[in-house]
This record gives C-alpha cells, structure tokens and sequence, in this order.
C-alpha cells in the first residue's frame, strides 16, 4: 500500500512524558525523523478527567545519593544538563535547593555515603540532634544518620521538563501529535 502525500518518519514516540519528550529530541537531534505522540498537559489540572502527558503532580526530587551507582550516575548526568536544556528552551523547570536523607540503618547510610563520595557528591553527614540544628523544622533521634547533599539536588516540575524537551524538539524537528493512542 501506497500514502501519496503521507509523513514519512523514522521513528514514532508514543508517550509524551519524561522518558518519551527526551527521547523524541535526541532522535531529532541526531537526525532522525520523528514523530511524538501524547497529550498536551491540561490547562487547568484541577478540572482535567483525562489522561496526563507527563505526572499529575508538580514536583520530583532529584539528587545523586544513592545506593545503587547506577541511578546515581544517571541522576547526577541529567542534573548536569538542566542548565542547558533550561537556557536553550527558555523555560525553568529545575530548583537546587539540596536534598537530605536520613537512615537508621548504618550500613546503608554507608553505602550511600560511599556511592555519592565515588560520584564526588558534596555532601555533609549529619547525626541526630545536628540535623535538627540544620533543619529547624525536623527533630531527629539521636540514631538517625543524615546526608546533606548541596550543589544541583533539589527538585524539578515535571511538566516544565517535558514542554522544555518538547519545545527543543520541535526546533529539531519533531512533529507533535497531541492525541492519546489507544490500543484495540
């Protein structure tokens, strides 16, 4: 079968949201001809019956501690790109403001030190009452063992990073096609 006059695209994203809007731009950037499908965030939310494109909150955290080594290093790689995605899209979507964790458990507290150290984390270790100094707002028991990561941790609004990923797309050419797909 034939489709004069139809696009023609190398890749089709079903999925609007994080991992789909990113993906769609990096293809277009790397040449691909692609198209992204997934509905636009709803103009007021707090009426919206219908699916999301991306969360139905607005905010995610996003810091390096971690135990596993490998999210931390995917984590700290995209903190590391939100300054340009923010500059080349014109939209903020990312706040540093630090992130704390606090463990009981001191082996895992350890690790997680360990795994953020090998990725050069900034980060302070806290114990009981000093993370209640820290932060006025928590008391901590005595056992408790704190991480306070600075630098980029903090948090990100997820819809701002989609439309951010979604608008640098479309320079690189992505075609938006805002409709949910349904599987029959």
């Amino acid at each position: 079968m034939s489709c004069s006059g139809c696009d023609v695209y190398d890749v089709i994203v079903v999925g609007g949201g994080l991992i789909g809007a990113a993906a769609a731009r990096h293809l277009a950037e790397g040449g691909a001809r692609v198209a992204l499908i997934g509905p636009d965030e709803p103009a007021d939310p707090k009426q919206h019956l219908g699916v999301f494109a991306s969360h139905y909150d607005e905010g995610r955290v996003t810091r390096v501690l971690d135990r596993d080594p490998v999210w931390a290093e995917l984590a700290q790689r995209s903190m590391q790109r939100y300054a340009a995605i923010e500059e080349a899209s014109g939209i903020t979507f990312h706040t540093a403001r630090g992130y704390l964790r606090v463990d009981h458990d001191e082996a895992t507290h350890a690790q997680v030190a360990s795994v953020g150290s090998s990725f050069g984390v900034d980060a302070d270790v806290l114990r009981g009452e000093e993370i209640g100094r820290r932060f006025p707002v928590l008391r901590a028991a005595d056992d408790l063992l704190g991480l306070n990561e600075l630098g980029l941790a903090g948090f990100i609004n997820p819809r701002r990073l989609v439309a951010a990923q979604k608008k640098l797309g479309q320079i690189s050419g992505v075609q938006l096609v805002t409709d949910v797909v349904v599987l029959t």
